[in-house]
């Protein structure tokens, strides 16, 4: 049972070196299987986990670990790298809308200084009642 599962667990440390995540992830829960109270595995499935940016699969893998103190440390470490991913996740989403924003702001700056050319852009049309009215006045 040992040997096997450390041929699945270097099987998979080999699979996430090759960038081969999911299966890394398939691998390690096949060793988890063949030695569930390997501490180690679930904390190198977690990290994988991470990797996927599935932050949320990675919590759970370490909520089903036991609490002694190197299981503690490197849960706390999994947890920092979860809230650091997390952190990082938001502000690329607040910089994507505060440049889309940004955008928009400098093309109505645009359209205020210089409506011509803006009007260029974006044909006005005509609404239908103004279109009568021109025809009755003349």
């Amino acid at each position: 049972m040992w040997k096997q599962t450390n041929e699945k667990k270097k099987e998979a440390f080999d699979a996430v070196d090759k960038g081969e995540l999911q299966r890394a992830i398939d691998l390690f829960t096949e060793a988890i299987e063949l030695n569930p109270q390997s501490a180690n595995l679930y904390v190198c499935r977690a990290s994988t986990f991470l990797k996927l940016r599935m932050p949320h699969a990675a919590i759970s893998d370490c909520n089903q670990l036991d609490y002694d103190e190197n299981t503690y440390t490197m849960l706390k470490e999994v947890e920092a790298e979860t809230q650091s991913f997390t952190q990082c996740w938001r502000k690329h989403e607040e910089k994507c809308n505060t440049e889309s924003f940004t955008e928009k702001m400098e093309r109505m700056k645009e359209a205020l200084v210089d409506p011509e050319s803006t009007q260029t852009k974006i044909p006005l049309k005509t609404p239908k009642h103004q279109d009568t009215i021109s025809e009755e006045q003349e």
